[in-house]
């Protein structure tokens, strides 16, 4: 059981672990806002892990003793939070997560501000005349995951998801379900996942739309307890229902580097190289990205972050009616804010973001501006 292994490896992981001194007499409210203070203080997680294993709160001993495991340094780190997550899995090996948001945004339906569209064929008035079309959607659902511990520091994990967006123009409704596999490797300084899964995209009368199988791997090196490199790869194969022009292979590799610059202050960035490949070549691109995020906490107030993504999509082929071989830039940037533990409903809290969207094309059909926010509520731990 948990509890015998924590009483058995106490002494060990206060030596082992960092965060300083604890006194073994800290309740659950203690330790939830020694960790609102310092997130890192590895000793704190581990005995909060303790004692909702004991109350019989799995899910939420589950999701710190997997953050312990995310960032372990040492070998008997491993083994100890392994039979730990082994215990938690046996006694509970379901887990489940609900969703559900506010989506508004501007630009809804993603209209270019361009009023015109000269071709080689002439010139058409586009879809929306050049007037943006405003709209808030909702978005709710949920995640049930089962979960196997295996030998040497595994775990297996079947998953199944189901996601459903609403919008009063109808034809913007949709509903994803996703099945997943996903195996975790757990070393020291390093963490590995494979996931291979299948996605299904329905319309608003649950026809389906869209077909997605592949696989995703991902490798965290963890350089230190600040710093944490990962390389992600993500490969499908995609079949638009009833549209042969859209349907291929996409693949997608990005590297993404995390550090704490201080205590309260976090940084993260990566970049990504994409290439979609179907017949319709004017379909078929290969793209870049970069982006940037700056988040910072402050006590009693919450999480305040900034970020910034700027990517490029070159197509491959000219665009019907036109000798221009379409190239695509976008500019996003936006905040986001995660307010304090105390601002909860429940399990629940909620997070929001909002991001300016520029998008410029050589094509004029696909120039467009837009600002999207979400205010989500999810489980809180």
């Amino acid at each position: 059981m948990l509890v015998r292994i924590v009483r058995s490896a106490s002494i060990a992981l206060m030596l082992l672990f960092c965060g300083g001194a604890l006194a073994q007499s800290a309740g659950p409210t203690q330790l939830v806002q020694i960790l609102q203070d310092n997130p890192d203080n590895r000793l704190a997680r581990w005995q909060l892990a303790q004692m909702l294993f004991q109350t019989g709160r799995y899910d939420s001993a589950r999701y710190h003793v997997s953050r312990l495991l995310n960032s372990a340094t040492s070998g008997s780190d491993i083994r100890v939070l392994t039979r730990a997550l082994s215990d938690i899995n046996r006694a509970d090996p379901i887990s489940y997560q609900l969703t559900f948001a506010f989506l508004p945004s501007t630009n809804i339906r993603r209209y270019t501000y361009n009023s015109v569209f000269e071709t080689e064929l002439g010139i058409f008035r586009p879809v929306g005349g050049g007037e943006e079309e405003s709209g808030i959607g909702l978005s709710f659902g949920g995640q049930v995951n089962y979960s196997i511990p295996l030998e040497n520091s595994a775990q297996l994990t079947f998953g199944l998801s189901l996601n459903q967006r609403i919008y009063e123009a109808s034809d913007l409704n949709g509903t994803q379900l996703k099945a997943t596999v996903r195996y975790q490797l757990f070393q020291v300084g390093r963490t590995d996942s494979f996931e291979p899964y299948i996605n299904f995209s329905f319309d608003e009368n649950l026809d389906l739309e869209q077909r997605r199988v592949g696989v995703t791997w991902d490798r965290t090196w963890l350089l230190d307890q600040d710093n944490r490199v990962t390389l992600s790869f993500t490969g499908e194969q995609r079949e638009e229902i009833g549209s042969e022009a859209n349907a291929g292979p996409f693949a997608r590799i990005r590297l993404r580097y995390r550090t704490a610059l201080t205590a309260d202050l976090n940084f993260t960035t990566s970049v990504g190289i994409s290439r979609y490949n179907v017949s319709a070549g004017h379909l078929a691109y290969t793209g870049y990205d970069v982006s940037a995020n700056l988040t910072q906490s402050f006590e009693r107030i919450g999480v305040l972050g900034v970020f910034a993504t700027v990517s490029r999509q070159g197509y491959d082929d000219t665009f019907p009616a036109t000798s221009i071989t379409r190239e695509d830039d976008e500019f996003r940037w936006g905040i986001s804010y995660i307010p304090p533990r105390s601002i909860r409903i429940g399990d629940w809290q909620p997070r929001l973001s909002c991001a300016v969207v520029d998008n410029s094309s050589n094509i004029d059909l696909y120039d467009y501006r837009a600002v999207d926010c979400g205010f989500n509520f999810v489980q809180s731990f």
